[in-house]
């Protein structure tokens, strides 16, 4: 394993992006994407249940991740709730953790509402 030192911009970062029209994982050249004019837009550092992004035709990238010690269900829609979910994001193994289950998804555009046990996350659009 090679060290990574996030200060120099030589070193070569990429991310893992699920591709939902493909079933399959893409690469991405995170200085690129930083470099694409694009930005991060609607951040939240912390839950509520509810809906968490509204639609945005422009939207490039959706990201969630799970903070807490419980599961997060996510739903693309309104109402998410441990009866109606697409997707349940695990538990993060210390409040805050980091570890915790996420999701990116560079195809939907819709509502994504979530639904927790004293919900604790992170979630972002890029456009």
């Amino acid at each position: 394993m090679a060290n990574i030192n996030l200060n120099d911009p030589t070193e070569k970062r990429v991310s893992l992006v699920y591709d939902s029209k493909t079933d399959s994982y893409k690469a991405f050249d995170m200085q690129a994407l930083d470099k694409g004019g694009s930005t991060i837009s609607n951040f939240t550092a912390s839950g509520t249940n509810g809906t968490v992004l509204q639609p945005n035709a422009n939207r490039e990238e959706l990201f969630i991740q799970n903070l807490s010690t419980s599961h997060l269900h996510v739903k693309y829609g309104t109402s998410a709730a441990s009866n109606s979910f697409n997707f349940i994001l695990d538990s993060s193994t210390n409040a805050g953790g980091g570890d915790g289950g996420r999701l990116s998804d560079l195809n939907y555009t819709g509502i994504v509402s979530v639904s927790g046990v004293s919900p604790n996350y992170i979630c972002w659009e890029r456009s």
